[in-house]
């Protein structure tokens, strides 16, 4: 009798388990993972077009993301990119918002970049891997100003001496 609870249990279990998966990713390890993509870039999502849903609508069905491109990291990235991935967040689908800004680690298929919910990195990884500080401005070059206004100073002064001529 007990074997026969425990083999119900089971089955049910089993049949309710195809309706449980979601998506499982290995975290993204720069250094590591990087080198075996064929683009990375940070930028800021700004379209989605998805397919008209039907009856037949499915997670898995590819989905066209449409990204402003602030600052590629690797592969020849356009600063517009169309990104394809999969509708729904279980099946491994990018899932932001628009407006929202990410990196992410692309694969290529011929003319279609491609990538996943286990290929988003947090943008302040990236720069963390290239010991960038974001939005920071570069130290001036006071050595070039002074340079600089010397030369307009001395290009001004011979103008003048020669219209007072």
């Amino acid at each position: 009798m007990r074997s026969a609870v425990a083999l119900a249990l089971a089955v049910t279990a089993l049949a309710f388990a195809a309706d449980a998966l979601a998506c499982s990713c290995e975290p993204v390890v720069l250094a590591r993972d990087l080198p075996r993509v064929e683009g990375a870039f940070v930028g800021t999502l700004l379209e989605r077009r998805e397919p008209p849903t039907s009856s037949a609508t499915r997670s898995d069905d590819p989905v066209t993301l449409v990204f402003r491109v602030e600052q590629v990291y690797k592969g020849a990235i356009e600063n517009r990119v169309e990104v394809q991935t999969v509708r729904g967040g279980d099946a491994c689908g990018i899932s932001i918002g628009i407006g929202d800004r990410t990196g992410l680690l692309l694969d290529r298929d011929g003319a279609v970049w491609r990538s996943t919910q286990c290929s988003q990195v947090d943008p302040a990884e990236f720069l963390a891997l290239t010991d960038v500080k974001d939005n920071e401005l570069p130290p001036l070059n006071w050595g070039g100003i002074v340079v600089g206004f010397l030369v307009l100073l001395s290009g001004g002064y011979f103008l003048l001496r020669r219209l007072r001529r």
